[in-house]
């Protein structure tokens, strides 16, 4: 038992539920949109509303302002990668993954200390290649909005339970 526990801790891993958001005296989280360091237009946008729906469905923290909240979350959308998965027998792509690398931080208002970050936050999806160009623009699109949402969810739970 003690060679797993010390496995999981050199790995990154670590027990969540011993502390939490509330056990730091954070009640209000404000999380002003997200910078985007991407030549993608608005980008940063459902990553930023993925992220205040999944602290809004949480009970125990509320989403307020900056001036009234007990921490913040930063967030930047470094880079959006966009590569072919597979192809046909022509050549041409049949399926393609789309992959987001933020940079999440949750700082502490009162003193600006920084209680959880993350730089390289990164998720994907695959979507299907058609060969209409605008098409394929907007399954872009879906996908990116996919990993919006997933990941969402996923930094919800990393910064609620990452003390």
């Amino acid at each position: 038992m003690r060679v797993l526990l010390l496995a999981l801790a050199g790995c990154g891993y670590r027990f969540t539920g011993t502390s939490s958001l509330a056990d730091q005296g954070i009640r209000r989280v404000a999380i002003p949109v997200f910078t985007n360091a991407t030549a993608e237009p608005r980008i940063e946008q459902p990553f930023t509303e993925s992220l205040i729906r999944e602290f809004t469905r949480a009970r125990g923290v509320r989403v307020t302002t900056v001036a009234e909240a007990d921490a913040t979350v930063e967030g930047a959308v470094k880079s959006v990668d966009v590569a072919t998965v597979t192809l046909e027998r022509t050549g041409l792509a049949q399926e393609y993954r789309v992959t987001v690398y933020l940079d999440v931080k949750l700082r502490r208002a009162r003193d600006g200390q920084l209680l959880w970050h993350d730089a390289n936050v990164r998720w994907h999806k695959e979507y299907q290649a058609p060969q209409d160009p605008l098409i394929n623009e907007d399954r872009k699109r879906d996908a990116i909005q996919k990993v919006a949402e997933e990941l969402g969810r996923e930094l919800y739970f990393r910064i609620s339970g990452g003390f």
